[in-house]
C-alpha cells in the first residue's frame, strides 16, 4: 500500500482527514496519515491556539517529510481563507478563487520542486488549498447539512448562498462575516467545526464533495494517481 502523509492546518482538517479520506484511499491502496502542521512554539500550543504557521515553517516541514523514503506522496492542505500572508496572497490580482488559488499552489509546488530536485510523475507532493475553507465542502450537500441538525425550515437559506454562487460551493466568499464557516453559524448558531462539521462531512462522502467541489476533485485525482501510478523519472 501506498503511503501519504498529509499537512494540515487544525483539528477540524486533521479529523477530516482521518474519517473521511482515510478509509476511502484506504480501500484504494493509499494509507493516508495526517500530520498537524505546528508553529515554532510547538504542537501542542498550536493544537489549542489556532493560528496558520509562516510559509517559511510550512516549507520547511514539507521538506523535511520529504526527505524521508517513508512517504509516496506528501500533501498540504490549508484554508485559502485564513492563508498566512508570507504566502503572497495579496500579490496575486485575478478576481475569480480558483484561479488565485491555482496561482498560489503552483508557486508554492513549484518552490518544493527545485528545491529537492523532483521530476517523478506524478509529483510526490501537492498543495491543496481549500476554497475558502473547509465548511465550503459541506455546502456540497445543503440537505445533510440540515438533515444532521434535523430541521429542513433552514434548507432554503443553504440553497440560496449556493444559488449566489452559481451552485459552486468554492466560490462562498472568504470575507470574515460572509465565510462558509460563518455562513453556517449564522443558519445554525450551534454548529462546531470539529464535532458537527465533519459528522455532516462522512454523511455527504467524499464522492459527494468532489462532484460539487472541482478544486477538491482535481486534489483527490492526485490522490489517485498517487495511488495507483508508479512513479516515473522525468528525463533530465
Amino acid at each position: 500500500m501506498k503511503q501519504l502523509v498529509l499537512l494540515v492546518e487544525g483539528q477540524t482538517e486533521e479529523q477530516f482527514a482521518k474519517k473521511v479520506l482515510a478509509p476511502f484511499w484506504s480501500a484504494r491502496g493509499l494509507f493516508v496519515q495526517p500530520v498537524l502542521l505546528s508553529t515554532k512554539k510547538g504542537p501542542q500550543h498550536r493544537a489549542h491556539k489556532g493560528g496558520m504557521p509562516s510559509r517559511d515553517v510550512v516549507r520547511s516541514e514539507c521538506l523535511r517529510l520529504l526527505g524521508q523514503s517513508l512517504w509516496d506522496g506528501v500533501g498540504l492542505l490549508l484554508d485559502y481563507y485564513g492563508l498566512h500572508h508570507t504566502f503572497g496572497k495579496a500579490e496575486i490580482e485575478v478576481a475569480d478563487p480558483h484561479e488565485r488559488a491555482r496561482q498560489l499552489r503552483e508557486r508554492f509546488e513549484e518552490e518544493i520542486r527545485n528545491e529537492t530536485g523532483e521530476t517523478s510523475h506524478p509529483s510526490r507532493f501537492r498543495f491543496f488549498l481549500l476554497i475558502h475553507e473547509f465548511e465550503a465542502l459541506l455546502f456540497a450537500d445543503p440537505e445533510k447539512v440540515t438533515a444532521h441538525f434535523a430541521t429542513e425550515k433552514a434548507l432554503s437559506r443553504l440553497e440560496d448562498i449556493l444559488k449566489k454562487c452559481n451552485g459552486d460551493p468554492e466560490l462562498i466568499n472568504d470575507d470574515p462575516t460572509t465565510a462558509p464557516s460563518k455562513r453556517l453559524q449564522q443558519v445554525f448558531p450551534k454548529y462546531r467545526k470539529v464535532s458537527d462539521g465533519v459528522r455532516i462531512a462522512q454523511s455527504i462522502g467524499l464522492e459527494g464533495m468532489r462532484k460539487r467541489c472541482r478544486a477538491f476533485n482535481e486534489f483527490c485525482h492526485w490522490l489517485y494517481e498517487l495511488a495507483t501510478t508508479s512513479h516515473s523519472t522525468s528525463p533530465a
